[in-house]
């Protein structure tokens, strides 16, 4: 009901808009091509202003797409000009033309644009990018303008991005599902597995340069991830000559991170690296009440208590160069290696007591671990320009390898009733192998349509290896606890072709794709020297339709169907025993989960701000969902299960504003009305709930070169299907002053300034009442200097794509 309120709603302001922009509407339509004048490459988002030739009034505007084409409609007949005004680039006036009252699209041709040669000591900054840019399909997050990206983490600048949620535990969701697919530079890592959370809260922010979040993304994109793609974009070098940052920041309680870029460029030929260094040391304390209720209607309570000190170590490298073999082809090759060492110690203390109250066992259980993660990749790419514009084929190979090991020593120390002291180790050890192959055509067929296909492999191996023992008192010595080794090795192999037409007439464009995927999956159990298959056959199409109202309202609707599939440890069956009362498991019957998408979306953008409504709903078959039970009178099983099907529908507002050269505005603010139906799993009534998300950050302009920054956000109770997920609220701060003619900044930064950064879970079965609350030191507080130098010159020939590493 609230639902088609909302949307009714919405389409009734979109109708109004349309009725007085159509009152207003001229019988003409000005294109144009914007091209860099060195390499005649594309040129995107650039301003297109349309003036009057005598008396230079703004009468109307535009900004280019992808391909470097721009649009200004609704022009009546007259004399104008075109003034272009691009970042790094000369400003350009083309000569006037004359549109009379029979023309219907006057096509001004290309204009070329040459850049600008500056050193960074002649540069003065006197307007900074924008922190959000609003495009109607996609969201990009412009890291440089967020102070955490000097001194913090990835995870920490997730936390500011819009419709991105980051917990306690550092796991992220998009628009409150946590089924996203986080690539790396558009392509998928190992890095973003199973330990995602871990990885993203040691990898530097400062290495980072944007993140895209792409809720509904085209055919060309792989379709995991059911609520949509969160693209982080690595730092790539542009500047000739020889150049670099070094940044440093140091911070409370053995907290620290320091790390330089450098890279040399001929024109032709560029090299690129750097190095990044963080330590982040930090405590956590988890408490875990539980009320079970047995075969016999006895009741047990269960209180955990933990406290955890980590210690963490990560390096960061990255190496790469590329080569101009000629004006039309390119080559180049690039790696990234990177290494988390983790020593963790924690203290856990088990109570259980009755109905009624008396002790019934009193012991802790301590834990001493150190853990490491490797992952390196490489990445080659060949791509070849033909003589068309835009006219292009690029074949890339991806390869990474990515070891990772726990070493977990456990003493159980009991108080009540009184027995020896015990002893046992579980080593895990876990490999990922993926190699990724994709062929990737594109051909403007004319100046209104474009053309998209391709192929991709993902090739994709993880053995997982759990050798448990315990300490024989009778033998003096440990020995293997059969019951709870096992060995398992998960190998998908993915084919898929893809293809995407494009076309705009007037004022609409379309995109229509299609992506066929084949899927192998084998399991083997090597254990049990057994196996199972995994394959699967499937197609996803996507649509996108763009309406432009006029130069300033656009208005988008958008489709796909997207998948997340099983990976190895939601199928992986045997348990892993982290304590003797908790046992996790895989689940080899798990399903693929499938969702249709759909999203309308309304763009408003002037000089001073921009405005992004939308409304979306999700349709899910299959979902996956973590489940505990009972398996026995003390102990519970966690494990993944399907949903029968779940739907959500939201309405998200985006705002960006400046007020004045002082003040700018970033508000976020996503309501959303979610419903599960779990009766699969024994739920006989569907369950809902309205809950919403707010995120906002303020950047004062306090004088030319000192800037304050206060980031908030906010996250109501979300649904799960035995429970939910309590709400959460975070409030970050920073400061930068610039020095040195910009080329030194200072940087003070305090995260989760009131400490309220907090994962509380709530169940409530028949057979389990559960509150599980962890928290972590999360207030942390930085200071750093950060230094550049080098020049910014002339842009090397087919800059574009020199620079498109991965």
């Amino acid at each position: 009901m609230i639902f088609r309120k909302v949307s009714s709603l919405f389409i009734l302001v979109l109708f109004i808009v349309n009725c007085l922009s159509a009152q207003t509407r001229s019988t003409a339509t000005v294109t144009g091509i914007v091209k860099d004048s060195l390499n005649n490459s594309s040129l995107r988002y650039v301003n297109v202003l349309l003036q009057d030739s005598i008396d230079s009034t703004k009468t109307s505007g535009a900004m280019t797409d992808n391909n470097g084409r721009f649009q200004i409609i609704n022009v009546f007949p007259g004399t104008y000009i075109i003034k272009i005004s691009y970042i790094g680039y000369k400003n350009k006036i083309t000569h006037s033309f004359n549109v009379d009252s029979k023309t219907k699209v006057k096509d001004i041709g290309t204009i070329l644009l040459s850049d600008t040669s500056v050193t960074l000591e002649e540069v003065l900054i006197t307007s900074r990018r924008t922190l959000f840019s609003n495009q109607i399909d996609k969201k990009v997050y412009n890291v440089d303008q967020d102070i955490m990206s000097k001194s913090g983490s990835a995870s920490d600048l997730l936390q500011n991005v819009p419709s991105v949620q980051v917990d306690i535990d550092g796991n992220v969701s998009l628009r409150s599902s946590s089924n996203v697919l986080v690539m790396i530079n558009g392509k998928t890592s190992p890095l973003m597995g199973s330990n995602q959370a871990t990885v993203l809260q040691s990898i530097p922010a400062n290495t980072i340069e944007k993140i895209e979040v792409i809720t509904n993304p085209s055919a060309k994109y792989r379709p995991d991830g059911t609520s949509g793609i969160i693209n982080i974009v690595l730092k790539k070098n542009k500047s000739t000559g020889f150049n670099g940052t070094f940044n440093g920041n140091l911070g409370l309680a053995g907290r620290h991170n320091a790390g330089f870029h450098l890279n040399y460029n001929t024109g032709d030929f560029n090299i690129f690296g750097g190095y990044n260094l963080r330590k982040n040391n930090r405590k956590r304390a988890n408490t875990d009440n539980r009320q079970q209720i047995d075969s016999s209607f006895n009741v047990t309570n269960y209180n955990q208590n933990n406290n955890g000190l980590y210690y963490p170590l990560s390096h960061f490298v990255t190496l790469g160069a590329d080569y101009s073999l000629d004006n039309s082809n390119q080559l180049g090759i690039s790696g990234n290696y990177f290494y988390d060492s983790f020593t963790r110690n924690d203290f856990t203390n088990n109570l259980y007591t009755n109905g009624s109250g008396s002790l019934i066992e009193n012991y802790n259980r301590n834990r001493h671990d150190n853990e490491f993660e490797k992952e390196s990749d490489y990445t080659m790419y060949f791509e070849h320009r033909f003589p068309a514009d835009d006219h292009k084929l690029r074949i890339e190979f991806t390869g990474s390898h990515a070891p990772e090991q726990e070493d977990n020593h456990f003493t159980n120390v009991y108080y009540y009733p009184l027995f020896p002291t015990t002893y046992d180790n579980t080593l895990i050890k876990q490999t990922e192998d993926i190699n990724q192959l994709s062929v990737d055509y594109s051909d403007p067929l004319s100046d209104n349509t474009n053309l998209e296909a391709g192929y991709e492999g993902n090739f994709h191996k993880n053995d997982f290896d759990f050798y448990s023992q315990y300490y024989n008192t009778t033998q003096n010595k440990f020995v293997t606890d059969v019951g709870q080794t096992s060995h398992f090795i998960y190998n998908e192999n993915i084919h898929a072709v893809y293809g995407i037409l494009e076309h705009s007439f007037g004022s609409f464009g379309l995109q229509g794709g299609l992506r066929v995927e084949q899927s192998y999956g084998k399991a083997n159990l090597v254990t049990t020297d057994s196996s199972f298959n995994k394959d699967y056959f499937n197609i996803y199409p996507t649509m996108h339709i763009a309406y432009n109202l006029s130069d300033l309202n656009k208005i988008q609707l958008s489709y796909s169907r997207r998948v997340r599939r099983p990976e190895s440890d939601d199928i992986n069956p045997f348990p892993e025993y982290r304590d003797p009362r908790n046992v996790r498991a895989g689940n080899p019957t798990l399903l693929p989960e499938y969702v249709h998408s759909v999203e309308l979306g309304f763009s408003y953008q002037t000089d001073q701000y921009s405005i992004l409504p939308s409304i979306y709903y999700r349709y899910r078959t299959n979902g996956f969902t973590r489940v505990t039970n009972l398996i026995n009178d003390t102990t519970s099983l966690t494990t993944e299960e399907n949903l029968l099907h779940d739907q959500s529908a939201g309405f998200e507002f985006i705002l960006s504003a400046n007020a004045g050269r002082f003040l700018n505005i970033n508000l976020n603010t996503d309501i959303f009305y979610d419903q599960i139906d779990a009766s699969n799993l024994g739920n006989s009534n569907n369950k809902s709930i309205i809950s919403w998300s707010g995120n906002c950050t303020l950047d004062m302009n306090l004088t030319s070169s000192l800037l304050f920054q206060l980031n908030s956000n906010y996250r109501s109770a979300r649904l799960t299907p035995q429970g939910e997920f309590r709400p959460r609220f975070v409030v970050n701060i920073g400061a930068k002053q610039e020095l040195l003619k910009d080329k030194l900044s200072l940087l003070v930064t305090i995260s989760d300034v009131f400490n309220s950064l907090r994962r509380e879970i709530t169940i409530n079965t028949p057979q389990l009442i559960e509150t599980y609350v962890g928290t972590r030191d999360s207030r942390l507080l930085y200071v750093g200097l950060s230094y550049n130098f080098g020049s910014q010159s002339k842009k090397p020939k087919d800059a574009q794509l020199k620079y498109d590493v991965n």
